[in-house]
């Protein structure tokens, strides 16, 4: 059952998180101001990672420290976003 919710919690913020970074890329591509969807891509790429290192697994891959790289950049740049600017 927890993995389930898990495996879901993945999924969702997975994709949470390409669509605003696919809105991250367009905002820059046309120079919009961007409001909150660079916070949202970060912390949705951060929770994805993070539940992606959760899963049961029987050897240390090489995806394992890419999700580990992952989330401590995605959690620096969420500090820098929201407390520097």
């Amino acid at each position: 059952m927890i993995l389930e919710i898990l495996k879901f919690v993945h999924t969702v913020s997975g994709a949470v998180g390409v669509c605003a970074g696919a809105q991250v890329v367009l905002g820059i591509l046309t120079g919009k101001p961007l409001k909150r969807w660079p916070t949202i891509f970060l912390k949705s790429a951060l929770v994805a990672s993070a539940t992606g290192l959760l899963f049961p697994f029987h050897y240390f891959l090489p995806t394992h420290w890419a999700a580990m790289a992952a989330v401590y950049v995605c959690g620096a740049a969420v500090l820098a976003w929201r407390k520097y600017h």
